[in-house]
């Protein structure tokens, strides 16, 4: 179990300071090449003294409150320029990096963000390739976070309260156009707490995140659960997850992995992937959850992931479905890890599902394509129950 916070801590900011200062010497963040070797290393203690220096810059260009557009890739510059916005009171805007077409160009899409998100800064890297462009616009400050931020002594700086906005989450846009959730530092330090509980994140995690830190399954998952758990976060290359499924797994073995997260079609490509190389075996044994999420989980998928892993020594009660949303900082149910058991499939009458009722079928696996019905039973993966404080939406 993670070291539980002290009663002062009701802000990221105290978290930040407390969690430093308690884990100092552990290392924090670990960025790593495409074989799983490291980049880049920090302990809690390096961490903050980059995020110090960081923090200094903003405070000198901005006003507490700004909101701050990053369009950071995934590492270690990512991480220090998101904790310099919070710890600042600035207003974190993680997006992705704007892409233009044959329609608009990237520089007008940047402006579209910039305009619906509010805000004064936009962090980037040094070779980001709008740079020359976005520094020219008088409507915001382009501001160049190097590759490596230099520690530097921390301003001076008044405390947050719990409703004040930490940063600003873009939904994915799954079910409508992506919007802006303000998220403030009470909403993610008691979700938070609800997830740590429930995915057995401690002071020993080391989670393996190939996901995109603007998405809130990255950022959460990859960022602030591990902080918040004193564990560290080892980032790797999306691209090289993309090239081949397999580096995620065998990466996770030369790590000793104990956490890891992706979506359900991560899973999926990671099934063929091993249905087609019989013989390619790692050691998954140190993993401890492997959390599925942001899209419907198939069945199928599930059943095919406990077969191919089970030589491999992963337990099934390994994988955890969630159900979440940015609304809510990320998880809003999830799979019970402290109970042992794998996630449950619940078999159901399908032609009942379309009638808006819930009937069970015998037990028993009804095999299919993970997609469609087989013999009138459609099979479900539990994504556990809500958390504490969800809330229920009743009619009437």
């Amino acid at each position: 179990m993670p070291t539980p916070h002290p009663s002062h801590v009701s802000d990221l900011r105290s978290l930040f300071d407390w969690r430093c200062e308690h884990s100092s010497r552990a290392t924090a963040i670990v960025q790593l090449r495409t074989d799983g070797s490291p980049i880049a290393e920090l302990t809690y203690a390096d961490l903050r003294a980059r995020v110090g220096g960081l923090a200094a810059e903003l405070v000198r260009i901005t006003q507490p409150g700004d909101r701050v557009l990053m369009l950071m890739p995934a590492g270690v510059s990512w991480v220090v320029t998101f904790w310099a916005c919070v710890v600042s009171g600035r207003v974190a805007v993680p997006l992705a990096a704007p892409r233009g077409d044959r329609h608009r160009s990237g520089l007008d899409r940047l402006r579209d963000l910039v305009q619906d998100a509010g805000a004064t800064v936009v962090c980037a890297p040094p070779d980001h390739p709008l740079q020359a462009a976005g520094a020219a616009e008088p409507g915001w400050t382009w501001f160049t976070v190097p590759d490596e931020p230099e520690p530097g002594a921390w301003p001076t700086l008044p405390r947050p309260d719990g409703n004040t906005i930490a940063y600003l989450q873009y939904t994915s846009g799954s079910t409508g156009q992506p919007r802006g959730v303000m998220l403030t530092h009470a909403n993610v330090l008691a979700q938070g707490e609800v997830m740590l509980q429930r995915s057995g994140l401690d002071e020993d995690t080391r989670m393996l995140c190939w996901l995109p830190l603007f998405h809130d399954y990255g950022l959460v998952s990859g960022v602030l659960l591990p902080f918040m758990a004193g564990g560290r976060c080892e980032f790797y290359p999306t691209l090289a997850f993309l090239k081949d499924p397999l580096n995620w797994w065998t990466t996770a073995s030369v790590r000793g992995s104990t956490h890891t997260c992706g979506p359900h079609f991560a899973y999926a490509a990671s099934v063929r992937a091993m249905q087609a190389q019989p013989d390619w075996r790692v050691d998954l044994s140190a993993l401890r959850v492997a959390s599925c999420g942001a899209e419907p989980i198939h069945a199928d998928t599930v059943r095919d992931w406990w077969r191919v892993t089970a030589p491999m020594g992963l337990r099934p009660n390994v994988f955890a479905p969630a159900y979440g949303m940015a609304e809510t900082v990320l998880g809003l149910t999830g799979h019970v890890l402290t109970s042992g058991e794998p996630v449950r499939l619940i078999p159901l009458d399908a032609q009942a599902l379309l009638d808006g009722r819930a009937v069970l079928r015998p037990e028993g696996e009804a095999e299919g394509d993970g997609k469609g019905d087989v013999d009138g039973v459609r099979t479900l993966v539990s994504c556990g129950p809500p958390g504490p404080g969800a809330g229920r939406w009743r009619r009437g």
